[in-house]
């Protein structure tokens, strides 16, 4: 991943508003990931392969699953306190 100049692109990152940055605790990086660009289209990444959702029933799904996932997340200051915590952890 990356070192301290990394977090530190996150500390700064964090505080634009346009940028939507999450943070949660995962003991494993998901197998399964997704990215949402609008109600139209999702594009999942698999370990043997990449999907183009355009299904709306099946985007909903996601949408539902982004939503769920954004209520275990932290942000704003929490968030922060996690990457200061991340960069005194690296010393």
């Amino acid at each position: 991943m990356g070192g301290p100049a990394t977090i530190d692109e996150l500390m700064r990152g964090c505080r634009r508003t346009a940028v939507h940055l999450e943070m949660r605790d995962a003991y494993m990086w998901p197998l399964e990931t997704f990215f949402m660009f609008d109600s139209e289209q999702v594009n999942v990444e698999l370990v043997s392969a990449h999907l183009t959702i355009t299904q709306p029933h099946e985007v909903r799904m996601y949408e539902h699953t982004f939503a769920a996932l954004a209520d275990l997340a932290v942000y704003g200051a929490e968030a922060r306190a996690l990457i200061t915590a991340a960069i005194a952890a690296l010393g």
